[in-house]
């Protein structure tokens, strides 16, 4: 049922926001979702000023709510993202039908840090990819500060959420680039 009315605010792209944490109601992720299928689901988000704030992807069996245009609060922000964001231009994500691979390969492709769950992980890693091929990533983790902390080897199937050039992971990046 859930996975019905996703794919149909995909089709008429419709803002939306999106519940993922029932320890934490009150917080939600609004944006346009890019793809969705029974595994996981892809959204281009935006904060609360109307402003691109990057890209995740999560599992869709964690989306338990959602409110869409016609909320307030969301009609708010719908209005904002077309005042500020008119003539914005910022590298375009190809979708494939696999969110997974398609948000790495983004983040590969343009160099963006990214924050990772990783099943079977104790940290939420910060990174930049060194490496990525037949399904393996080789992440190298990143502090807040911008400085490398070490390698990462994981498998695509073991990534149960990313986030990529939100805000944090953009400001990273800034660090990093500019040591």
């Amino acid at each position: 049922m859930m996975l019905l009315e996703l794919l149909n605010l995909r089709k008429n792209k419709i803002l939306a926001g999106i519940y993922t944490n029932k320890e934490t109601p009150d917080s939600f992720a609004v944006g346009y979702i890019l793809n969705v299928n029974e595994n996981d689901i892809l959204v281009e988000l935006f904060n609360p000023r109307g402003e691109f704030d990057g890209y995740f992807v999560k599992k869709t069996n964690e989306i338990y709510d959602y409110e869409k245009e016609g909320d307030e609060y969301i009609d708010k922000i719908k209005k904002l993202i077309g005042i500020k964001n008119e003539n914005e231009i910022r590298p375009t994500i190809t979708i494939t039908g696999n969110n997974i691979f398609d948000i790495i390969n983004y983040a590969n492709i343009n160099n963006f840090i990214m924050f990772l769950l990783i099943e079977n992980y104790n940290d939420a890693p910060y990174g930049y990819i060194k490496s990525f091929k037949n399904n393996i990533v080789n992440l190298m983790e990143v502090s807040e500060y911008g400085e490398d902390i070490e390698e990462i080897v994981f498998r695509l199937d073991q990534i149960v959420g990313i986030y990529v050039n939100d805000n944090k992971c953009a400001d990273i990046k800034l660090l990093r680039e500019n040591k």
